[in-house]
């Protein structure tokens, strides 16, 4: 069954490179689907290509919300992470975290959500000091303070990194924002991103 269903999707995949048909075209939840199958089928450089391509036109997707452009970045962070390419997912996660801060604030959920993400990442590459800074960061956001209690400060040195459960978790749904204030903070996190890796020279 896994087979067939790894020759579906991998004629699909072949469908929208050929015809040229973006795959941010389909419904949002269609792609979630897909998403998780090639995770399942471990197809792991086709759902890399999938990442990137939704990664890169889900700005003008009006129907998109923060929360769901935010999940699918995450995703890719995972998959580029798998796939050895760390640098480039620990950049990305960065970036995604810098503009939710700066668009959605420290508390809210997606900003909770990737800062976690970062720090599992800073963790498992043996990035310490960029840990334990940022969950002084994550701290001082959520309650004003950026001491570290024992157990916080352990935290940092034995978070470890969990790919594959995390990129099946589905993000709890938010209060809704309207739909103007929706795309207008998305549109402002995926710019953000896009001109801060421009100025890297990253891509």
């Amino acid at each position: 069954m896994l087979d067939l269903s790894g020759l579906v999707i991998s004629e699909i995949l072949a469908a929208f490179k050929d015809l040229e048909i973006g795959p941010a075209q389909l419904p949002v939840n269609e792609l979630r689907s897909v998403v998780d199958l090639l995770k399942e089928l471990q197809m792991n450089k086709e759902l890399e290509w999938l990442l990137t391509e939704l990664w890169s036109s889900s700005g003008v997707q009006g129907s998109w919300s923060t929360r769901d452009v935010t999940w699918f970045g995450q995703q890719l962070v995972g998959v580029r992470f798998s796939l050895g390419n760390r640098d480039s997912a620990v950049a990305l996660c960065e970036d995604m975290m810098y503009n939710l801060r700066t668009v959605k604030g420290s508390l809210d959920q997606s900003t909770n959500e990737t800062s976690t993400q970062l720090l599992q990442l800073y963790t498992t590459t043996g990035r310490q000091d960029e840990a334990t800074a940022l969950q002084k960061n994550m701290r001082q956001g959520q309650s004003g303070s950026g001491d570290l209690t024992d157990g916080e400060a352990a935290l940092t040195t034995n978070t470890h990194l969990d790919l594959p459960e995390q990129a099946r978790s589905q993000p709890k749904q938010p209060a809704k924002l309207s739909k103007k204030s929706e795309n207008e903070s998305e549109r402002h996190i995926k710019y953000g991103v896009l001109q801060r890796r421009r100025e890297q020279g990253l891509p």
